[in-house]
């Protein structure tokens, strides 16, 4: 989903950290990252504090990328009453904030994702920072992101899909049979003699 591409631009300077960093990393709310790269009087200062501020986790399990992704779609594919809704802008914000919290040290405010998102991309800073994240993880997060995607879809969507136009498709057919039986068995109920239909019960 995120172009991760390094044309005609300088070599990234990255802060590479793993889990076992964690307690090393130094954290910064989104707010206060734009805030501050906001303060640099020219282009070289605020390339100078975003590497030095900015750390990239290397990688981050397959699992999970995996339960993250879950979320995504749990949150972008169903309403809060559990109806099936897809909302492709609601899971573009999603991946973005995933994104930025699993692989750097930028925080996204739970309470105000979307605050922090346009924030954010008001000063072009979204695709910026996506792109010191390694491409191979990047790449690995679509990935998964877009088989959790198709799965909902099939496993979910289109067999609802299928018995909804079977429903329409047969409902007049189906109505006339029943239509057609009722009749039917009201001509036959006429013609019980229901004094027998008594004596066999009672037998």
């Amino acid at each position: 989903m995120a172009k991760n591409t390094n044309q005609n631009q300088e070599p990234k300077v990255r802060q590479y950290f793993t889990a076992d960093d964690n307690n090393m990393i130094k954290y910064v709310t989104a707010k206060d990252f734009v805030k501050s790269l906001k303060n640099r009087s020219s282009d070289d200062a605020r390339r100078v504090y975003l590497e030095g501020t900015l750390a990239i986790k290397e990688y981050e399990r397959y699992e999970v990328v995996c339960t993250i992704c879950d979320q995504i779609i749990a949150a972008s594919y169903f309403t809060a009453d559990g109806q099936f809704k897809v909302d492709s802008c609601k899971k573009y914000l999603l991946y973005v904030s995933a994104l930025l919290n699993i692989y750097t040290n930028i925080v996204i405010d739970k309470e105000d994702s979307l605050g922090d998102f346009n924030l954010l991309q008001k000063y072009g800073l979204v695709d910026v920072i996506i792109s010191y994240i390694p491409e191979a993880q990047v790449a690995m997060f679509d990935s998964v992101l877009n088989m959790k995607s198709n799965d909902i879809m099939t496993n979910y969507y289109e067999p609802h899909a299928f018995v909804r136009e079977q429903v329409v498709k047969f409902a007049p057919l189906i109505h006339a049979w029943v239509d057609n039986f009722l009749g039917a068995a009201e001509g036959v109920l006429e013609e019980v003699d229901m004094d027998k239909v008594k004596e066999i019960v009672k037998k």
